[in-house]
């Protein structure tokens, strides 16, 4: 089965050098780290590349832009560009008010000069950090929105400096006043699984991509989305690499605990993020 991971950092030295500056951002904010696959980084991208070609496995790779570190979309780009085949590319901005004329430059740049279908915004690493419903935002997601950029935030247990930044009722006001912009939630808004459930149901424009914590105490209440008539269409499988346990062993995880229907697994795994980069199955 052909897999698309909508959350997956190749082991390159650029990807290494901002994963290292983003952990001591991060461990200088809260006291507990999520799991890493520390084979990671040893590992080179022509090994990674060559498990994913073994597992016909694509990575959906995002640029990071914070004010604490970087990867341009530039790189990403030029990634997806040399592995067609292996890694699709999402841009990345970083709206703080003080950048945010430079931001929106670069959303235009990233929609119409490296024509990518995503771009990748974390309110709450922002400076100051923001949350997805901050008014100062909306110049961004009208953007995104006329431009036919998906919008993947990053809404998760490490997200902001408070727990208001984890939880998914943030953008239910974005998703009713740009109701045609698609908006992934990268780490799906864990542990607020229920929240995360209620606005799928009430959005058809809102996505949610669990990653890593789908191995967590919620599980199986993913699972139910995942299988579920209401959710199965816009529930997306990742990894979050180099977190978790590694993409073979993330596949191995859900073939084991997951008893999800063929057709369905299909869509978690792959025909999900296919309709989400436009991409014909």
């Amino acid at each position: 089965m052909k897999v698309i991971d909508m959350r997956l950092r190749p082991p390159t030295p650029e990807f290494k050098k901002q994963h290292k500056e983003h952990e001591a951002y991060i461990a200088s904010r809260f006291p507990i780290r999520a799991a890493q696959y520390a084979a990671w980084q040893d590992q080179t991208l022509e090994e990674c590349v060559k498990e994913m070609e073994e597992l016909d496995y694509v990575g959906v790779v995002a640029a990071r832009s914070i004010p604490a570190t970087t990867v341009s979309s530039d790189y990403v780009k030029k990634l997806a560009d040399e592995f067609p085949n292996r890694f699709l590319a999402v841009g990345g901005a970083d709206p703080s008010p003080s950048n945010r004329r430079a931001a929106q430059d670069e959303i235009e740049r990233i929609a119409k000069v490296l024509k990518l279908k995503g771009v990748a915004i974390e309110p709450g690493f922002l400076d100051p950090p923001m949350l997805a419903d901050d008014r100062r935002l909306y110049p961004i997601w009208a953007q995104c929105n006329d431009l036919g950029l998906f919008v993947g935030l990053q809404i998760g247990p490490y997200s902001g400096p408070t727990a208001a930044f984890s939880s998914p009722l943030q953008v239910e006001q974005v998703a009713i006043d740009f109701p045609k912009l698609q908006i992934v939630l990268f780490h799906g808004a864990y542990p607020y699984f229920e929240d995360m459930l209620a606005l799928m149901t009430r959005f058809k424009n809102i996505w949610c991509q669990p990653d890593t914590y789908v191995r967590g105490h919620a599980w199986e209440h993913y699972m139910f989305m995942a299988s579920g008539p209401r959710w199965t269409d816009r529930t997306l499988y990742g990894s979050a690499l180099p977190y978790g346990i590694g993409i073979r062993a993330s596949l191995e995880w859900h073939q084991k605990n997951w008893k999800l229907d063929p057709a369905v697994a299909e869509r978690y795994f792959y025909k999900n993020a296919c309709e989400l980069f436009g991409i014909e199955v």
